[in-house]
């Protein structure tokens, strides 16, 4: 590789990384193979002579507005859905195996789960920001066990999107980066059957739609301790 060529390969693992890295890369290799993925589009304007290779800002915002909306798909499907076992329809059992899934997409699936299980009268209660949060986690986790698994028992109850998405943001550590197309991440847990939809809206899109979480408890609180989240501290008594 030239220098100039090693230079510009550099910025791009950098810019990229600094993006979604620490949240979805989790090694060295699957940050190669986002970079590998995106590096035509990048080098494409230069080929064409519309850039030079030191206009490394100019070409990065090209990408990103052209390609990087997707970078967490194309992640996902060349380095989970060939390898993942993907659960049946109905498939709430307790199980070891997660996908690893985006940072982003896990906290969506958590955040389904708990609409699922949770009753949304108690949504304040727990996902307020304005709610002692430390005081509802330890009444949580003091009586959880008995209640849990009445409502395991019970299934998952369908909620409507809206109300996913803003557990999705209480539940949240961080701020939701501006590049990730959260819309593209639900049509992935959906197409790998960890949520379905269960009304006829035509756009899934739509917050009015009705979903169902498609994975049991065990499945659920191993996704969320892969980013330090206990599910169970958010179930209702």
């Amino acid at each position: 590789m030239e220098n100039e060529d090693r230079w510009l390969w550099t910025q791009c693992c950098s810019a990229i990384w600094d993006i979604m890295g620490k949240y979805a890369a989790r090694n060295v290799n699957a940050l190669k193979d986002v970079v590998d993925e995106l590096w035509p589009s990048l080098v494409r304007p230069i080929v064409e002579n519309e850039y030079g290779i030191r206009d490394f800002p100019k070409l990065f915002n090209r990408l990103k507005n052209e390609e990087l909306r997707h970078s967490e798909e194309i992640y996902l499907a060349s380095r989970i859905v060939t390898s993942s076992k993907i659960p049946s329809d109905g498939d709430l059992e307790a199980s070891n195996r997660t996908h690893d899934l985006p940072y982003f997409s896990k906290y969506l699936l958590c955040a389904a789960y708990l609409a699922s299980y949770n009753s949304a009268k108690n949504d304040t209660r727990y996902f307020s920001k304005f709610s002692d949060k430390s005081g509802s986690r330890k009444r949580a986790k003091r009586k959880r066990t008995g209640r849990q698994l009445n409502r395991k028992h019970l299934g998952p109850r369908p909620f409507p999107l809206e109300r996913m998405l803003a557990i999705f943001q209480a539940i949240l550590p961080i701020s939701l980066v501006s590049s990730v197309d959260l819309g593209s991440q639900i049509a992935t847990l959906s197409s790998l059957r960890l949520i379905r939809k269960i009304s006829n809206v035509a756009s899934p899109a739509d917050a009015s739609s009705k979903w169902r979480v498609n994975v049991g408890f065990e499945y659920v609180r191993n996704v969320g301790r892969s980013v330090r989240l206990e599910v169970e501290n958010y179930l209702e008594e």
